[in-house]
């Protein structure tokens, strides 16, 4: 089971911020999350053709001191439109 929260806001007709918040929550007799994770991510519209996505996952868990999960990432992706 995990609990996801996620938004996205128009900034304009070109730009698109996005997050998400999401949390796993811990089995047994641990009370610490398992799992914390939030996720940005930028869109761009360059011209007509060309979308520009920049996006980042942090390990949100991880820096509050809890041990295991994935690392931190960060991507940029180019999307050519047909």
């Amino acid at each position: 089971m995990s609990i996801d929260l996620a938004g996205q806001h128009k900034i304009n007709k070109y730009s698109i911020l996005s997050s998400k918040l999401s949390v796993q929550p811990s089995v047994g007799d641990d009370k610490k999350p398992t799992g914390v994770r939030l996720g940005f991510g930028f869109q761009q519209s360059l011209n007509s053709n060309l979308v520009g996505i920049l996006a980042a996952d942090v390990n949100v868990a991880s820096l509050l001191g809890n041990a295991g999960g994935s690392a931190h990432s960060l991507g940029f992706e180019l999307k050519f439109k047909d």
